[in-house]
C-alpha cells in the first residue's frame, strides 16, 4: 500500500487563498457590507473600513453597490 498523506497548503506570495483556490491578490473583491482586509478590493463605491467593505457617508448599499437614498428616506 501507498500511505497517502494529506495537507493544507499555502498559496503563493502574491495570492490569496479563495474558494479553495489560490487566486492573485488583485482579483479577489468584496462588496459593500462583505468582509475584507488590505489584501481586498472593496468594489461597488465602498471602502474597506473596520474590516468590512462601507459605503462612504450619504451612501447606502443597494444590489452590491454604495447609492444615494431614497428621497426623504432619511426625513
Amino acid at each position: 500500500l501507498i500511505a497517502r498523506s494529506y495537507y493544507m497548503y499555502s498559496c503563493p506570495s502574491g495570492f490569496a487563498r479563495y474558494n479553495g483556490v489560490c487566486v492573485p491578490n488583485r482579483f479577489v473583491q468584496a462588496k459593500p457590507g462583505q468582509f475584507c482586509n488590505p489584501l481586498t478590493e472593496c468594489v461597488g463605491g465602498s471602502m474597506c473600513l473596520g474590516g468590512i467593505c462601507r459605503c462612504l457617508p450619504g451612501l447606502i448599499p443597494s444590489g452590491g453597490v454604495c447609492v444615494l437614498p431614497p428621497f426623504g428616506m432619511f426625513g
